[in-house]
């Protein structure tokens, strides 16, 4: 029997109006897998993107199409539009969430220090300007 893979859900990308709109879905995130020898883990997972809306899918497959062959690699695909209608893609967000999870994790093996610290603290910051810009917009204050 297999033991099972751990999964850990991170939050700091979610803001209080994200998905507001019309009981709309959240972007969630999740580490999996054990934490490395660092501290750190080395796979994420998000939950409710649903690509096959957003309009950057179909300019990957034409490349694709173009080049005469698959494109080899990791895709991010951001959102394209207003989540009140679904998430067709990540959020900046979602993305400096991950990394201040990692770093996080850092913090906690045999590679702490200082640029660590102040890396996440830099992107907490820009996590909070993001999350009163999210704000501003469902609240129509510019």
């Amino acid at each position: 029997m297999t033991t099972p893979i751990a999964k850990r859900e991170i939050f700091q990308h979610q803001t209080r109006v994200q998905g507001a709109k019309n009981g709309g879905p959240t972007l969630r995130i999740f580490a999996v897998g054990e934490r490395g020898p660092g501290g750190d883990n080395h796979a994420y997972h998000i939950e409710g993107v649903d690509a096959e809306e957003n309009p950057a899918l179909a300019d990957l497959v034409e490349l694709s199409e173009q080049q005469d062959e698959s494109l080899d690699g990791h895709v991010i695909i951001f959102q394209h539009g207003p989540s009140a209608y679904g998430w067709n893609g990540i959020t900046i967000e979602a993305l400096l969430a991950i990394a201040h999870d990692r770093l996080s994790g850092c913090q906690t093996g045999p590679f702490a220090c200082p640029e660590n610290a102040n890396a996440m603290a830099a992107i907490s910051l820009a996590l909070g300007h993001l999350h009163q810009r999210a704000w501003n917009r469902a609240t129509k204050v510019n």
